[in-house]
């Protein structure tokens, strides 16, 4: 018996049984829709979603705009897929985790396959980038889907551009500019791996790669035309705001959760110059120049893309910080993916610690996220009429349950923002 068959194999195996732990270890967090995801349900649940067809739920996505923001293949899957499933957030969810399984595989995949590396480091990547806090809330909040299929896009475009297949390459990174602006922080990393590749090729090669170069920033430009034609960019009707003076404070959040992908600390505290001094760290010890550069413009790119979205979570529990780790899901992937290419073992190792701990607070704050509203739901069900709760940061309007959310001052029961659960008002 060879060894590469011994080898090849064990990488088949490993994943295998890793992806069925962890799936294992997700199901504990399934407990409610909450949020988008509730909305969302919703929605699916009024006309004309109820009677529209497949192709009608497809034709709407890509013609209009949907809930502020136009991610038309995204907002497709999240149509279909909960008329499919019939509004169960608990499959959907399970189609994230689907996502995930098959994106980091096909990383890892390629880490062996294009630089060489040993299976066993391969294995690790695959383990760290799904035992991560991003990986986890995308797999447990549905409305993650977004972020879930632009990684997967990007992740097989990677994999076939390491197979030599151009064409399809193109094509795969077309589908995932329609579903998240977050794609823009996979360029740097085509633009390294073009790089790294030039001085070996051929005329005939260099044209394909002209031409996934030229294709991909004309198809790019044609969709943030027709984004802006739908949503201006900058406008009160954008979900992304671009003031000024917000941007500094969001961008130190960015990096300093960033290995941890959570910022459940406060400014200036212990957790947050920890989580600075271990990027830093973890940047200036990549040893190649060029990955050290596309690691650096990714992050620095990370900064317009998410311009407004981070903060500080500090010692409230109920808040959007919840769902914040799905932000980092794609750079923390393609940063990773460099990462592993020639770092040491005490360093993934510094960066397994960090992401793992990151897992462990997410865990934690979601199911206590989610019990909130499964309290609510509970007493909700045996009520006439309906149900008001106290909470202005996120209403919610919900005629299938009786719960309505929002600033009900008189209410009888409000959201405790500090520790989760509900307290009388």
């Amino acid at each position: 018996m060879s060894t590469h068959w011994i080898t090849n194999h064990r990488f088949k195996l490993a994943p295998a049984l890793i992806g069925a732990l962890w799936l294992a270890m997700i199901s504990g967090l399934m407990i409610a829709d909450v949020w988008d995801e509730t909305n969302a349900l919703v929605l699916l649940a009024t006309e004309p979603f109820v009677s529209a067809g497949t192709l009608e739920l497809i034709w709407w996505s890509w013609r209009e705009p949907i809930g502020g923001f136009y991610r038309p293949l995204g907002a497709s899957l999240v149509l279909v897929l909960g008329k499919w499933f019939e509004g169960d957030f608990v499959w959907l969810r399970y189609f994230n985790a689907l996502l995930l399984l098959c994106s980091m595989g096909l990383l890892a995949r390629t880490l062996v396959l294009r630089f060489q590396l040993d299976p066993q480091r391969g294995i690790a990547f695959f383990v760290l980038a799904l035992f991560s806090a991003s990986s986890l809330i995308t797999a447990t909040w549905f409305a993650n889907i977004f972020d879930a299929a632009c990684l997967f896009f990007l992740a097989l475009a990677i994999r076939l551009y390491a197979a030599n297949k151009i064409l399809p390459c193109g094509l795969s990174f077309d589908a995932a500019v329609f579903c998240k602006e977050a794609y823009v922080l996979a360029l740097p990393f085509l633009a390294w791996m073009l790089w790294q590749d030039w001085p070996a090729l051929d005329r005939r090669a260099r044209r394909s790669r002209v031409w996934l170069a030229v294709s991909t920033l004309a198809v790019s430009a044609g969709y943030w035309s027709l984004r802006h034609s739908l949503i201006p960019i900058g406008s009160e009707a954008d979900i992304h705001g671009f003031e000024i003076d917000v941007y500094a404070a969001s961008y130190t959040s960015f990096i300093a959760g960033f290995l941890a992908q959570s910022n459940s600390f406060s400014r200036g505290g212990a957790a947050f110059w920890m989580g600075i001094a271990a990027l830093v760290a973890v940047v200036l010890l990549e040893r190649n120049g060029a990955r050290k550069l596309a690691i650096l413009a990714i992050l620095g790119l990370a900064g317009p893309v998410y311009w407004g979205m981070f903060g500080y979570q500090g010692e409230h529990l109920m808040s959007f910080h919840n769902f914040v780790g799905r932000l980092y899901l794609i750079p923390f992937a393609l940063c990773l993916f460099v990462f592993f290419i020639s770092a040491s073992r005490p360093l993934i190792l510094l960066i397994a610690v960090i992401s793992i701990w990151g897992m462990g607070i997410t865990w934690r704050q979601h199911s206590a996220f989610q019990q909130t509203y499964a309290e609510i739901y509970a007493l909700a069900e045996p009520r006439p009429g309906r149900l008001e709760v106290h909470y202005p940061e996120k209403p919610l309007a919900d005629p299938r349950r009786g719960v309505f959310i929002g600033d009900f001052p008189n209410a009888e029961v409000r959201i405790d923002t500090r520790r989760g659960g509900i307290a009388e008002n």
